[in-house]
């Protein structure tokens, strides 16, 4: 899609086109709204794996799915565990899809479902996966 061009303001001889980037900047983070999302709920017993997410003694999953962002199809995949360790976030750009990834206490699943169920909800994924996160709302979203 970058090859697409939009004319300038220029008119007659000196008509040019400028490129038009649609590309978007996944060297930082970018927010998105949650277009819907799906959820599950475990026994915290077993090793649960979606995708690019591998969380240990899972007792729920989050998967947050947003609309395309340039050529990407956008997501936030979320695991809860009841294993004790800090959030882990990742983020990987594929040729059609950027996926960001988190593991969080089970405690916070919960929470985490019903800010997604929020009609305003905005997730942010990109750079290294350390800035992932979900809001109820895209302005808590920026900084």
């Amino acid at each position: 899609m970058s090859n697409l061009t939009h004319p300038n303001s220029k008119r007659g001889l000196d008509f040019a086109h400028v490129a038009l980037n649609l590309a978007t900047q996944w060297q930082g983070p970018v927010i998105i709204k949650v277009r819907s999302y799906r959820a599950l709920v475990l026994s915290g017993l077993e090793t649960f794996r979606a995708d690019a997410l591998e969380v240990p003694q899972a007792t729920g999953f989050i998967e947050l799915i947003g609309p395309r962002s340039g050529t990407a199809a956008t997501s936030l995949l979320v695991g809860f565990s009841n294993q004790d360790q800090g959030p882990i976030g990742t983020f990987e750009l594929r040729s059609n899809e950027a996926v960001g990834t988190l593991i969080l206490p089970g405690k916070h699943f919960t929470s985490w479902l019903e800010i997604a169920k929020a009609p305003n909800a905005h997730f942010r994924i990109g750079g290294d996966g350390q800035r992932n996160a979900l809001a109820s709302d895209a302005a808590l979203l920026h900084f």
